[in-house]
């Protein structure tokens, strides 16, 4: 491999489909067995007379998904083959890049917003409910606990396995391919019919940084920058609403009559935060040159493993995207 990031003649990259889809398929299992683990460890702990209340379980789940079933495999991964590291691009980053990265993370995660509404609209409008979201903190103890599990540990691991593992290992096929399918991957690995579109647009922005400034890195900052801006703005928004509960009740008559109104609003917000994401993956491109993007490579044969890995996660997927439908069709009535 040369040290602008091509792959020479005959050279072999790492990490392999196979490999980076085997990664895959144990995150996903993760999402079924980590809730498990947390609640076995809660209950164990109430035996002991220890009470970890639902910030706490949280913590355990994350901790038992991130650990034992993303960076755990990763880093046996990347210790048996040394030389994977260059590939997933695992180097240091620039400080002119990580503000870029930061830059980036904010106007992504207001266009990601934007799209998320409309989404959420067309749900609602097809019949489905979706859920009330994720955990909110409801103090700065438990927010600073809950950026650390739920944005810092998610930025690194899903970055590791998404925009290091798995676009090395469809790089073969063209770095701009390798992008968007790492994003459908990214996608999948949520399965989420709520956060579809944004975690879809979400992964190309995070695949291009990455690739832009030839560094993980930039993506777990991205990422990190994403989800704690959530994050804060639910503990804000949650704080808020308590003490001004008579207030909402009222605007809520005037929200349900002019709720079309928002969105030109919403549509001129969306469109100055995606030109702002643009112009900042575009100047972060110049800066790489045409170094930064690999042309696709010769086909190669797929490997009877490869297919059935592919297969096995697909289903898994599959299954999951479904039962995200039926709680928000059945289960919600």
């Amino acid at each position: 491999m040369r040290g602008d990031g091509f792959v020479l003649p005959g050279t072999k990259r790492l990490p392999g489909v196979f490999a980076a889809l085997g990664l895959m398929f144990l995150a996903m299992i993760g999402r079924v067995a980590a809730p498990f683990l947390g609640e076995g460890t809660a209950f164990l702990a109430a035996l002991a007379g220890i009470k970890t209340g639902k910030s706490g379980l949280n913590a355990l789940v994350s901790f038992y998904y991130y650990a034992f079933f993303m960076l755990l495999p990763m880093g046996i991964y990347l210790y048996r083959h040394r030389g994977a590291g260059e590939y997933i691009r695992f180097k240091p980053l620039s400080g002119r890049h990580a503000v870029y990265a930061v830059l980036c993370g904010a106007a992504g995660v207001i266009f990601a917003s934007v799209i998320s509404v409309f989404w959420t609209d067309f749900i609602y409008a097809l019949g489905l409910k979706p859920g009330q979201g994720g955990f909110t903190a409801s103090s700065a103890p438990e927010l600073a606990l809950l950026i650390f599990m739920s944005a810092v540990a998610p930025a690194l691991c899903e970055e590791l396995l998404c925009r290091g593992m798995l676009l090395a290992a469809y790089e073969d096929r063209g770095t701009v391919n390798a992008v968007m399918i790492s994003a459908a991957w990214f996608a999948c690995l949520h399965a989420s019919v709520e956060g579809l579109p944004a975690e879809f647009i979400g992964g190309l922005g995070l695949g291009l940084i990455t690739v832009f400034t030839s560094s993980v890195f930039a993506g777990i900052i991205y990422h990190t920058v994403h989800n704690s801006v959530i994050l804060i703005l639910n503990y804000t928004a949650s704080s808020a609403a308590s003490a001004a509960k008579e207030a909402a009740t009222e605007a809520a008559a005037q929200t349900a009559q002019s709720g079309a109104s928002a969105y030109p609003s919403l549509i001129m917000l969306g469109l100055a935060s995606g030109l702002t994401l643009y112009l900042l993956l575009r100047r972060l491109y110049r800066s790489g040159g045409d170094r930064a993007l690999l042309p696709p490579g010769s086909k190669a044969k797929r490997d009877v493993f490869e297919t059935v890995v592919l297969v096995c996660v697909l289903t898994l997927g599959a299954i999951f995207y479904l039962l995200d439908i039926l709680d928000m069709t059945v289960l919600a009535s």
